[in-house]
């Protein structure tokens, strides 16, 4: 079915349902950014492939709303279809919540899939109902007419791994000293707390799971079968209790009014509608321990990263030396990306879907390649290509934009803009207690003296053989509430200018933060150690401290990378990490 045919029949189903609008999230029951295919409800019907946005269906009406990331894309990909677009964050675009209250008349029902929002965003719908005088339904489910092939649920096997620096044991016995009961949902707060790694996303080490931790003991619901004997020998240590998933309701309808601790921005609305009356809202604490990564994961990142960067220059090598020469488009240069790391000792998967997008298509941030309407590369302009790598060392992800030739001199410029940013970034020095919202400025200052900006985050925190996104800390203005940046914290750092038809450039290093020479301050440490390309650069708009700052980093690259390469990459990497303006 269209689109527009798939819009009619869930509008067919409403009419019989008497819904007057559908609420459509992108989460699944955990609130995950990225899903398994059995829950991806909001690209089947929309056709926008991004990660996050929220599809909301009226009987005469749809709207979808997303972040910056995929404004371009999702115009591109709800051309032609019912569905109009709100793209979230730019002036004077109303909130899904604002339209439903000038939609939605008195007496009308909303609905939504109660398992795939939070709490939070729950009272936000039942406050939209309650303006209007209308109903809020959250046990609406897709029925199967309309969704007939859909996805079963993934059977990818768990097991423990031996390289996190801090036990299980000793990550539960935290949570058990509090003398609380605390229902966990986050899939990487599970994995992380007992060791635990899965197969059920395409790019993230879960698996679909609850985990109840009561004051003498613990629970996890998981689908049977998928435990390796490893895993269940691990739980067993542990004294954790292994129930079916699917029971998980059934648990939470039997304690109903007991005391249970829940992150109300972490539980979905049905569970906690379940638990009844007497929940508490609070954390467990779980997100900000996560953060830190402990010494022997540090450890295990900075090997991870070396391996990545051999792959990474290689790949630079090859371009500099093939395109031109040899046919080349976005999906191939992409699938080398993937095949050179794939041969780095430990690599896993791709830690997201590799993202290599030239000149126009660079323009779109969260750009996906197709290989029936990829762009050809050709000896002039720029790639962007934004890729990573979990390995059993851990999470990598990078951005490096990459001249093919000949550039104008808007491109050069605009690089040249962000790596300025993106060097006073990663040379700040800040005092302990300081939020990525206050470092943000320096990495927009040189972009915003022009008049430019870019529409998403600077920053997010990396997991460690997790999420290649992970809170709670990030570097962004727009996150006036996040928390101080930590030691042992990593965080991305990624400016980006994208200039829509013409070219995108985003320049991604992730980094770890540490003590500073002085007392009471701190600094950054580059995990990622790929060179940027000196060609891309107008010398005139760099500084010489900001100079200086590029060829420490340089420097720092060829003696940590240059003995891992062959004598060919190593003679490239001394050229193009030498600085001569």
């Amino acid at each position: 079915m269209t689109v527009n045919e798939k819009i009619t029949a869930l509008r067919a189903h409403m009419v019989a349902q008497q819904i007057a609008a559908i609420v459509i999230p992108s989460g699944d029951a955990h609130l995950s950014e990225y899903v398994c295919d059995h829950f991806r409800l909001r690209a089947y019907l929309s056709g926008f492939t991004g990660s996050a946005g929220t599809l909301v269906v009226g009987l005469e009406w749809a709207g979808l709303w997303t972040d910056g990331r995929y404004h371009t894309q999702a115009a591109a990909q709800l051309e032609g279809t019912p569905i109009t677009l709100y793209p979230a964050g730019k002036a004077g675009v109303e909130t899904l919540y604002q339209v439903l209250e000038a939609k939605v008349t008195a007496g009308q029902t909303i609905a939504v899939d109660g398992t795939t929002i939070s709490k939070a965003q729950g009272d936000l719908l039942k406050d939209s109902a309650k303006k209007i005088g209308g109903k809020l339904r959250l046990d609406w489910a897709c029925p199967a007419s309309l969704w007939p092939d859909r996805p079963a649920l993934p059977q990818g096997l768990v097991h423990p791994i031996d390289n996190a620096g801090q036990s299980a044991k000793e990550k539960l016995a935290q949570l058990w000293c509090d003398e609380k009961t605390y229902l966990i949902t986050a899939l990487d707060d599970i994995a992380w707390v007992l060791n635990l790694r899965g197969q059920d996303l395409a790019h993230t080490p879960v698996f679909l799971s609850y985990l109840w931790v009561a004051p003498k003991g613990a629970t996890l619901f998981i689908q049977t079968g998928k435990l390796t004997p490893q895993a269940q020998g691990h739980l067993a240590e542990l004294a954790v209790t292994v129930a079916p998933y699917e029971a998980v309701e059934g648990h939470c309808a039997s304690h109903q009014g007991s005391k249970v601790v829940v992150d109300p921005n972490q539980i979905n609305a049905r569970l906690y509608q379940l638990l009844g009356h007497n929940v508490e809202e609070g954390t467990h604490g779980i997100g900000a321990r996560k953060a830190i990564k402990t010494p022997s994961e540090l450890e295990h990142l900075r090997n991870a990263h070396k391996k990545d960067a051999v792959a990474m220059v290689t790949f630079l090598h090859y371009l500099e030396e093939n395109v031109g020469k040899i046919p080349l488009t976005e999906v191939t240069a992409g699938a080398i990306v993937d095949q050179l790391r794939s041969e780095q000792e430990g690599y896993l998967s791709p830690s997201f879907t590799t993202i290599c997008g030239y000149n126009a298509n660079g323009a779109i941030i969260h750009y996906e390649a197709k290989a029936t309407t990829c762009a050809t590369l050709e000896p002039h302009g720029l790639l962007l290509v934004d890729s990573g790598g979990q390995y059993t060392d851990g999470t990598t992800d990078i951005t490096r934009t990459i001249p093919l030739g000949e550039m104008s001199d808007a491109m050069r410029r605009d690089y040249t803009l962000v790596l300025k940013g993106h060097l006073a970034l990663a040379n700040a020095v800040f005092p302990e207690g300081t939020t990525g919202a206050a470092l943000d400025v320096l990495a927009r200052t040189p972009l915003w003296a022009e008049g430019l900006d870019y529409l998403h985050g600077t920053g997010h925190g990396v997991g460690y053989r997790l999420s290649v996104h992970e809170g709670p800390q990030s570097i962004g203005y727009q996150r006036k509430d996040g928390p101080a940046l930590e030691v042992g914290m990593v965080t991305s750092n990624e400016p980006g200018y994208y200039l829509p038809q013409s070219h995108g450039i985003r320049l991604e290093n992730l980094m770890v933060c540490q003590k500073a020479d002085h007392a009471g301050f701190l600094q950054f440490e580059p995990l990622t150690l790929v060179p940027f390309d000196k060609r891309a650069i107008d010398w005139s708009l760099m500084t010489e401290v900001e100079c200086e700052w590029l060829n420490d980093y340089h420097n720092l690259v060829f003696r940590e990378i240059a003995p891992l390469l062959s004598k060919e990459l190593e003679q490239w990497l001394q050229k193009v990490t030498s600085l001569d303006i």
